[in-house]
């Protein structure tokens, strides 16, 4: 899998999760560095570990408690620099 594949896979997690209104949901618009975890699409702490299931079962990774920290759910880009190394872990 490649990153354009990954960071594909994590926005359609992410935006799962945004409590939003689907009609405002249309007009949003992320990037790869689009901060997520700072309030603006409802994602609350429940949100934030549905993500983090979600990631684990979507790449079929684990990830330990050790690894997780607020950085790793800031944007798209940091998500997929954290899968990248958990799929390169497992790998190996």
């Amino acid at each position: 899998m490649n990153r354009e594949d990954i960071k594909e896979v994590l926005i359609d997690v992410v935006t799962t999760f945004f409590q939003v209104d689907a009609k405002d949901l249309e007009n949003i618009i992320i990037d790869d560095d689009t901060i997520l975890n700072d309030g603006e699409f409802g994602l609350d702490s429940l949100s934030l570990i549905n993500i983090i299931v979600e990631i684990e079962r979507r790449f079929s990774i684990e990830i330990d408690d050790e690894y997780l920290s607020m950085d790793f759910l800031s944007s798209i880009n940091s998500m997929a620099d954290f899968v990248e190394e958990m799929l390169k872990r497992k790998n190996e």
